[in-house]
């Protein structure tokens, strides 16, 4: 009997002792899921993959950079800008016109100016000598301008032309040289003219 309950004690140790090794490894495998952790941590990992709708906003953002597009009607402005140049001809038409009425005044008073260049007045001097005189003016001397009438309605613009009138003579020891010439400047004087706009056209 007692031999028995030797060998049953034993046996109980045997398999306690055996037992022990298996609770260790049952302990050792308890890591096993700190690697599942691991594994579900991966997921936080794919995060950066939600960037996608960013690129969305940015695609939708797009438009916004299509705005310059509607500054296309200010480049139409110089468009407004034919009613001045309209105004513009209108004044250059009226300024040709003052500067051709301006050369008909000089050419008329070159006509009937006496003495003038084509019938010139001839003296004799008290030394035997001739002289010779006529008066001219210079073309080239003419100038114009203008400027909106401010009183009597029918007048729409009140003009000024200036010129300058010269008097040249030539002396020479006969009537026939003397009026030959060379000519030389005796004096000149400036003339300023004052002419009105009616009815579209300028007169005195």
């Amino acid at each position: 009997m007692k031999y028995l309950l030797r060998v049953s004690l034993v046996a109980a140790l045997f398999v306690c002792f055996s037992a022990a090794p298996a609770f260790a490894a049952a302990d050792a495998a308890k890591p096993a899921p700190e690697a599942k952790s691991e594994t579900r941590a991966a997921p936080a990992k794919a995060a950066p993959a939600k960037a996608a709708p960013a690129a969305k906003s940015e695609a939708k953002a797009a438009p916004a950079k299509a705005t310059p597009a509607k500054a296309a009607p200010a480049k139409a402005a110089p468009a407004k800008a034919a009613p001045a140049k309209a105004s513009a001809d209108a004044d250059d038409a009226i300024k040709q016109k003052l500067d051709e009425f301006a050369r008909s005044i000089v050419d008329s008073f070159n006509r009937t100016i006496m003495p003038s260049e084509k019938k010139k007045e001839v003296k004799k001097n008290s030394d035997g000598t001739y002289i010779a005189r006529y008066i001219a003016v210079d073309p080239v001397s003419i100038n114009t301008s203008y400027k909106k009438s401010e009183g009597n309605p029918p007048v729409v613009y009140v003009g000024t032309i200036r010129y300058v009138e010269k008097e040249f003579y030539c002396i020479a020891a006969t009537k026939a040289a003397a009026e030959r010439g060379p000519f030389a400047l005796k004096s000149s004087e400036s003339t300023t003219e004052l002419v009105k706009y009616v009815k579209g056209r300028w007169t005195y």
